[in-house]
């Protein structure tokens, strides 16, 4: 039976592994399959939570742009209405009597 050293020269040989991951490889390789086992994993773990941190972030990012802009567009709503709101004050209704031609009582 070939010894996973073999295996991996193998690979290599057949040009699967990149250059530089050899001497990697042959470095995990004389320690027990076990121990390697776990140090990926743990690597691998640690990638996932990086990229996890990142996410929430990019995720509270995202959030907080999101409030911004409704708070943005909730102004802008108000203001709009409160325009609104002065145009049918009694300013455009004289306007609008006069055009009519009746007479206008102030109040």
């Amino acid at each position: 039976m070939a010894t996973k050293l073999q295996h991996s020269q193998k690979s290599r040989q057949a040009g699967a592994w990149p250059r530089h991951n050899g001497h990697r490889l042959k470095r995990m390789l004389s320690k027990s399959w076990h121990e390697v086992k776990r140090k990926l994993f743990k690597k691998r773990r640690e990638t996932d939570l990086k990229l996890s941190r990142r996410h929430d972030s990019k995720q509270k990012l995202i959030k907080k742009r999101r409030e911004s802009k409704r708070k943005l567009i909730k102004k802008r709503r108000e203001s709009k209405k409160k325009l609104i709101k002065k145009r049918r004050g009694s300013k455009k209704k004289l306007i609008n009597e006069r055009h009519r031609g009746k007479k206008i009582i102030a109040d």
